[in-house]
């Protein structure tokens, strides 16, 4: 108690000084602190980084595959995530006139930087050249993957 009377029995300008200095010092925190705000905040938005999964087919340079008449091509195709989180994907194609076998359904979840297969058969059914393009759509788990081509099924 005794020293506690002696520090404030000292001039009132030391206290005065030291509050001014604390009340300083606490406000050029704040301000300090108030210029680090995330990057990916933008004015109430979070903004998500973009899901890449990659359609190769194996033996092609392309995703784009011309097939000669009546013409079926067993097809081998990978997907490989490019990302640090699990996602889901949809295999689709665009072109007509095509049976591509088996009827099943390629979406599925994948995890971070794994790589999944899937063989396929397609055939042309029409009696000239055609085309088929094969494409991958990807998204976040749970969530329905919109697409307006063909989904392999």
């Amino acid at each position: 108690m005794k020293e506690l009377l002696k520090v404030l029995s000292k001039p009132r300008s030391i206290y005065f000084s030291i509050v001014a200095m604390l009340t300083l010092t606490l406000v050029l925190m704040k301000i300090s602190f108030s210029y680090y705000i995330p990057l990916s905040v933008d004015k109430g938005e979070l903004k998500v980084p973009d899901l890449k999964n990659v359609l190769t087919i194996d033996g092609y340079d392309s995703n784009e595959l011309v097939f000669e008449p009546n013409e079926t091509k067993e097809l081998t195709l990978k997907v490989n995530s490019e990302n640090e989180i699990e996602s889901s994907f949809v295999i689709f194609y665009e072109g007509e006139n095509f049976t591509i076998e088996p009827l099943t359904a390629i979406n599925s979840k994948i995890n971070p930087f794994e790589e999944k297969q899937y063989i396929i058969n397609v055939t042309n059914n029409l009696d000239t050249n055609n085309t088929i393009k094969l494409d991958i759509k990807s998204g976040f788990n749970n969530k329905t993957i919109e697409v307006t081509e063909n989904i392999i099924k």
